[in-house]
């Protein structure tokens, strides 16, 4: 068989395998099998599909290797996420980048709202799907690649056990990590509650931090409708963080008065808080802080100023001074009554603060991965960009501080 031939064979395939699972719109690029790479042409080619199709969310690939398990990380494979980020962002939101598909093909730049970036392991992912109830679809429709299984019943039992709840490729039983419903997991021992305001400001490291210690992580999505907790929640978790998000405490939405009640009784309660850019500003709120609109907006990487007091605080106390972070915000805060100040920098002298022993407030990001930038890509403000080394570098900084506030989960009072 020519490699002409077994291109079309594939295609074949891949329709089948299509029709299994009810998707009838598949479209080819034409780049060679082994030979793909992340480069400008395929990133339009990509780009002028999302700008023709204008999708409201991406399935990727992960760009990034698995060493664990190197044959789920094929160079086309990675190659093909690699340039599928690129094309969500910048390319298929910018009318400057490859112009061609604006001024010759009349196609709109489109900002794709969602991004999903399938990574090695339900580990490291921030939400999980059930596919139960669809895994028998997913194998019939991986029978159709027969050119590519030289023995099917075998790949179908792998498939299998792969997926079963518990093992590496499934849910795991406590759903640790995953985004899930409250009621899910908050009668399950004493879980960490998480209140998420966006899609696209996920956890990112703060899940794994929280989940390697075996613990679990109850999300709650205010961004699709979800109630937060009444204050009385707090007895039964063993600490509360809130993300951030494009709202601001000044909102009229009913859940930001809500969300500052949990705050604060959880403050009460002497469980660990960590309130994150939105979530500093609401504990600050919560605790009778005010919170207004700061000088100049403060977008990108920069880096804060660790004060004296942080010198023996447990979380900030090993940390770096100056430490890289990523600033993605407006408004700022005062310090509630007997807050520490722990952070500052030129543009926002008030960066971080805690109040007792275990309520922090950080008006930057320390959470970062490249997952959740990714997912912050096409939301960032126009001409912010975020190089992957600088990400890594905050990350690398961060994620020691991150840990350090979830170990203080590990001698909270008794509910």
């Amino acid at each position: 068989m020519t490699r002409a031939e077994m291109a079309a064979l594939r295609q074949d395939e891949q329709r089948a395998a299509a029709a299994v699972v009810g998707v009838s719109d598949v479209r080819f690029l034409g780049h060679p099998d082994g030979m793909v790479v992340a480069n400008r042409e395929l990133r339009r080619d990509i780009s002028r599909v999302i700008r023709q199709v204008r999708p409201e969310r991406v399935l990727a690939q992960s760009p990034e290797r698995n060493l664990e398990f190197v044959f789920a990380s094929h160079p086309d494979h990675l190659a093909t996420g690699e340039a599928a980020l690129d094309a969500v962002y910048p390319d298929a939101r910018n009318p400057f980048a490859h112009p061609e598909l604006l001024n010759e093909e009349d196609l709109e730049p489109w900002t794709v709202p969602e991004l999903w970036i399938m990574g090695p392991g339900a580990q490291q992912a921030g939400v999980a799907v059930d596919t139960t109830d669809t895994v028998e679809r997913k194998v019939a429709a991986l029978m159709c690649h027969k050119s590519q299984l030289p023995d099917p019943d075998a790949v179908a039992q792998r498939v299998q056990d792969w997926a079963s709840p518990g093992s590496p490729g499934g849910v795991p039983p406590s759903s640790s990590g995953l985004s899930a419903s409250p009621e899910s997991t908050m009668s399950a021992g004493d879980p960490w509650l998480l209140v998420q305001h966006a899609t696209f400001e996920g956890p990112g490291a703060i899940a794994g931090a929280i989940t390697g210690t075996g613990a679990d992580l109850a999300v709650v999505r205010t961004d699709r409708g979800d109630a937060v907790p009444e204050p009385a929640a707090v007895a039964d978790i063993a600490g509360l963080v809130v993300m951030g998000g494009p709202m601001s405490v000044q909102d009229d939405l009913d859940w930001l008065a809500d969300e500052r009640a949990l705050l604060r009784a959880a403050v009460e309660a002497g469980r660990p808080v960590l309130g994150v850019c939105l979530g500093a500003q609401q504990l600050a709120a919560a605790l009778g802080a005010p919170v207004t609109e700061g000088p100049a907006p403060e977008y990108g990487i920069g880096e804060v100023h660790l004060t004296t007091a942080a010198l023996d605080d447990p979380v900030f106390g090993p940390a770096p001074s100056p430490l890289p972070c990523v600033h993605w915000h407006g408004d700022t805060f005062g310090l509630p009554e007997g807050a520490v100040r722990l952070a500052g920098n030129a543009a926002y002298e008030n960066q971080a603060f805690r109040v007792g022993d275990r309520a922090y407030g950080l008006q930057f990001h320390l959470e970062v991965t490249s997952s959740l930038v990714a997912h912050w890509g096409p939301h960032l403000p126009p001409g912010v960009f975020l190089r992957e080394s600088d990400v890594a570098h905050v990350g690398r900084a961060g994620v020691g501080v991150v840990r350090r506030f979830v170990g203080l989960g590990g001698n909270a009072p008794a509910g």
